[in-house]
């Protein structure tokens, strides 16, 4: 059986779940990320008023959250407008560190 519990009387979309903590993360009908804790009971799903995880509206839809809980993944607008923006990320740093300056042995 499929149960529906309600988390936001203002609205939302694109939930996620924190991976480590008992924390849903939403974008709100207002463009901003809200996060709501909760804890389970049995069959009940009791979730707590949301927050907002950022008092900023996203620059673009869409985030994610960080396998820790801790951290959210999100474009926020900058103050100032600028023509170009380039963004870089870079992922598994600490292998292809290792792989450029292995350690030294003794």
């Amino acid at each position: 059986m499929v149960r529906k519990w309600l988390v936001s009387n203002g609205g939302g979309l694109g939930p996620v779940w924190s991976h480590n903590s008992r924390e849903l993360f939403y974008d709100g009908l207002d463009n901003r990320v809200h996060v709501a804790a909760y804890t389970v009971k049995g069959d009940s799903f009791i979730a707590e008023k949301p927050r907002f995880w950022s008092k900023k509206p996203m620059a673009d839809k869409g985030f994610d959250v960080a396998p820790d809980g801790k951290r959210v993944l999100v474009l926020l607008p900058t103050e100032e407008a600028k023509p170009e923006t380039i963004l870089r990320v870079l992922l598994n740093v600490d292998s292809e560190l290792r792989r450029r300056a292995p350690a030294h042995r003794k």
